[in-house]
């Protein structure tokens, strides 16, 4: 029987109604021993990931009391739930577009991207294009978990299911995991996720972008494809 299933990270399991996870993820913290340094020379933080956020919580949370420009409302949301409003929230939901949005915002300031050890994004390049020097910090780490062959079996998806993929990093995972069944669909998050996936997949996979970024609102495009 066909389902919708979502990779999801092992830290913060995230729990989607009608849709079976796999946690194929795990973020391990960094340390940047040059972090205190970099939070003195900015004035404004930019997140384009929950983990980012977590991460720098944990390396300092105090430094989220920075204005922060978050990507996404999902990103904005982890902030609020830390007990901190986000200055400024992307309306794309997208990377490429976030670095047009941040273009006009970030004149004259002095920004720190808090990123992962290895990003898709080209934020630092489409920001350096518009002028705008950011600082770096580099605080988390995606890993991919590697499931023993017993799990495999049993939680490799039916034919015809529908995977969800919201990062690129998270397609990796699920192949690293199983080989695809050219039965399946998925559903990509974004046009750098949606660029990864065509490229490990091949021509012949049925790929599709979601019509918005949001997790819940991508579920929902991705159910009506069982239909189809």
């Amino acid at each position: 029987m066909e389902k919708v299933y979502y990779i999801t990270n092992q830290n913060n399991q995230q729990k989607l109604l009608d849709a079976m996870p796999l946690a194929l993820i795990k973020t391990h913290f960094l340390e940047d021993f040059e972090l205190e340094e970099k939070l003195a020379k900015c004035d404004c933080l930019i997140f384009t990931s929950k983990n980012a956020i977590l991460a720098l919580r944990n390396a300092n949370e105090n430094a989220l009391k920075l204005p922060s420009y978050v990507l996404s409302s999902a990103s904005a949301k982890v902030l609020l739930n830390l007990g901190f409003a986000p200055f400024f929230v992307g309306k794309s939901g997208y990377g490429a577009g976030f670095s047009y949005e941040l273009k006009e915002n970030l004149m004259h300031k002095s920004p720190l991207f808090i990123r992962a050890k290895v990003v898709a994004s080209t934020l630092k390049e489409d920001l350096k294009n518009f002028q705008i020097k950011l600082e770096e910090s580099i605080l988390y780490e995606t890993c991919t978990l590697e499931l023993k062959k017993e799990e495999k079996e049993k939680l490799k998806p039916a034919k015809n299911s529908i995977i969800l993929f919201s990062a690129p990093s998270y397609c990796k995972a699920f192949l690293q995991n199983f080989a695809w069944d050219f039965s399946y669909q998925c559903v990509c998050i974004g046009t750098t996720t949606l660029k990864c996936a065509k490229k490990l997949l091949g021509e012949e996979a049925k790929i599709h972008l979601s019509p918005q970024p949001q997790m819940q609102s991508s579920l929902e495009f991705a159910q009506k494809l069982i239909i189809l």
